[in-house]
Parts: structure tokens; C-alpha cells; sequence
């Protein structure tokens, strides 16, 4: 398995934002399965997202949109009632809905595939990015943007969420990795 994340989002989406979903994976990839516009695999056209030669087509990526925060499409795991809280006071909403990104390999580029796409996606819905982990950058460094600690587990284990401004920063960043 590769790298994976979540856009945390205000609203869940209308039917016209999950065709935009729909028609965005049809552009950048070559659709391997579509389950009813709320999850897609495909394998990625690569210059499509990052525009350079490539002669590997990469491996399959997995977009999947979920009403509700569950970890897992069919997972035991749902937020619990003080981490939406504290969700809830750092970025200004109660997220409603996430949209899923997987990658099925642990490559660079498939890495920097996936940090585009969450920035693609992020910058056209909004939202905040969960990256599930906590990404290998220098805690005393200064970044741009929006770069948020989420404690889980009574603050023993916690997660980083960013914004559209951390995450274009991050992708262009010497340490940069998404979290698998």
C-alpha cells in the first residue's frame, strides 16, 4: 500500500460536485472502476498532474467520497464526539464529509501524484487536508499557511491536518512525503 489521505469537508457534496469529481478522474486517469460517482480507481495519466515524460504509467489510485468521518468505508472507527469538538474549534467547522486519496504503490512520484491530486481537490472544494499522520518536517520550522495538531486517544497520539497554503508548500518541500 502507498500513501494515503482525506479532505476534510464544511458541506457534504451535491450531485453536481461529485460529477466534477467524476470528470476530473476521467481527465487525469484512465477509469479502471466507478461505483455510482462516490469511489473511483484509476490508473493516472501521468502528465496530466505532473506535467513532464514519464514511461511508467504508475499504479492504480483510489478517490472515494464518504458522508460522515469513518476511517474506513465499512470500519468500526468513527470520530469521536471530542476530537469533532476540537476539529471543530481549529478549523472553524464540523466537517461533514471527506473526500478519500489512495495510492496502491509507495513510490516518489506516487507520492507527488497524490500530494497534486488532495491539492487539486482541496483547492476546489476547500476544506483542510487530514494527512493521517504526522508528516517528517522540522517542528521548529516556520511554514506557510494553516499546519494542525488534532490529539486523538487523550492527547497521547495525534494527527496533522493543513490548509490549500501549507499543503502547496509542502509539496515543494525537500522533505516532502505524504503519509502511508
Amino acid at each position: 500500500m502507498g500513501p494515503t489521505c482525506k479532505i476534510l469537508l464544511k458541506n457534504p457534496l451535491t450531485d453536481t460536485q461529485l460529477l466534477e469529481i467524476a470528470f476530473y478522474v476521467a481527465e487525469k486517469g484512465e477509469i479502471q472502476e466507478d461505483l455510482r460517482l462516490q469511489a473511483w480507481s484509476f490508473l493516472v495519466k501521468l502528465n496530466q498532474i505532473i506535467p513532464r515524460d514519464f514511461t511508467d504509467k504508475g499504479c492504480v489510485f483510489s478517490i472515494y467520497v464518504w458522508e460522515g468521518l469513518i476511517a474506513e468505508y465499512g470500519g468500526s472507527y468513527e470520530i469521536e464526539e471530542n476530537e469533532l469538538k476540537q476539529l471543530e474549534q481549529v478549523i472553524g467547522f464540523r466537517p461533514y464529509g471527506h473526500i478519500q486519496l489512495d495510492a496502491s504503490c509507495n513510490g516518489v512520484i506516487d507520492h507527488a501524484l497524490l500530494g497534486k491530486m488532495a491539492s487539486d481537490l482541496l483547492n476546489k472544494f476547500g476544506g483542510f487536508i487530514d494527512f493521517g499522520g504526522i508528516l517528517n518536517l522540522n517542528p521548529n520550522e516556520s511554514v506557510p499557511g494553516k499546519l494542525i495538531n488534532i490529539g486523538i486517544e487523550n492527547e497521547e497520539h495525534y494527527y496533522q491536518l493543513g490548509d490549500q497554503i501549507f499543503l502547496d508548500y509542502w509539496l515543494n518541500h525537500n522533505q516532502f512525503r505524504m503519509i502511508k
